[in-house]
């Protein structure tokens, strides 16, 4: 094999490899931030909706 074909090869696999790499944690840090997102809403309405029902009581 020729060296300009390995490094060729090699540059066209780690641009593959390094874009996968990127995409894996924007998804994981949008994942954290949404669940962050819907947890927080839950707590509210809970606590909402507990003390309306104290209230009621």
């Amino acid at each position: 094999m020729d060296l300009e074909t390995v490094r060729v090869f090699i540059m066209t696999r780690g641009v593959d490899i390094g874009t996968k790499v990127v995409g894996a944690i924007v998804l994981w840090i949008v994942g954290r931030w949404v669940i962050g997102l819907v947890t927080s809403l839950l707590r509210k309405l809970l606590q909402r909706n507990g003390r309306a029902h104290g209230k009621d009581r």
